[in-house]
C-alpha cells in the first residue's frame, strides 16, 4: 500500500503527520492524520533543519535574520499518476522580542514542474521535502529517538 504524506509539522513537542493511503478493500484513497509525542529520529530532525536555508533563500532574509528561524514542517500537494510533489511550501516560526507569540513564516507555495527549469536551485529545496516525508513515513513505521533506558534519578541512585 503507498502512503502519501501531504503535510508534516513538529513543535518541538508533538508531531502530526497528515497523509492517504490505498484502500485495499475500496481502491479508494483514505486520509489520516497521526499525532505523537514520541521524539522524532536524529534523520527526521536534520531533515527538517535543512529547510532553513530553503526558506532564507526564497524568502530573501539575511544570514543572520535566518539564524534565528525554527522550521515546523511542510505541506505539500502530488500528482496523482506520476506519484511525485507538484508543489509545496514550508512552515516556520522566528521568536520576536516585543511579543510572547512567535512570527510565522509560511515560504510561498512553488510549483515545482513549472519554476524547476528556471530555478535550478529549487531541485535542492524539493529533494530536502522529500528527505522529510521520508523521515515522517519512517515516524509512521516505528522509527523514533533513542529512548533512555533509564531515567537520571535511577542513575543516581544505582552510582550512591
Amino acid at each position: 500500500m503507498s502512503i502519501r504524506v501531504q503535510k508534516v509539522s513538529y513543535n518541538g513537542e508533538r508531531i502530526k503527520i497528515e497523509y492517504e493511503q490505498t484502500n485495499p478493500h475500496t481502491l479508494g484513497i483514505d486520509s489520516f492524520t497521526m499525532e505523537g509525542s514520541d521524539k522524532p529520529s536524529t534523520n527526521f530532525l536534520n531533515a527538517l533543519e535543512a529547510l532553513r536555508e530553503h526558506i532564507a533563500s526564497i524568502c530573501e532574509f539575511s544570514a543572520d535574520y535566518a539564524a534565528s528561524i525554527k522550521p515546523r514542517g511542510v505541506s505539500v500537494s502530488w500528482n496523482r499518476t506520476d506519484n511525485e510533489v507538484v508543489s509545496g511550501t514550508v512552515f516556520a516560526v522566528r521568536s520576536v522580542t516585543q511579543t510572547h507569540s512567535p512570527f510565522n513564516i509560511h515560504v510561498p507555495v512553488v510549483q515545482f514542474a513549472k519554476h524547476l527549469e528556471e530555478f535550478p536551485s529549487l531541485r535542492a529545496y524539493l529533494d530536502d521535502i522529500e528527505a522529510l516525508l521520508s523521515e515522517a513515513k519512517a515516524y509512521l513505521d516505528g522509527d523514533r529517538a533513542q529512548i533512555e533506558m533509564f531515567d537520571e534519578e535511577a542513575e543516581e541512585e544505582a552510582e550512591a
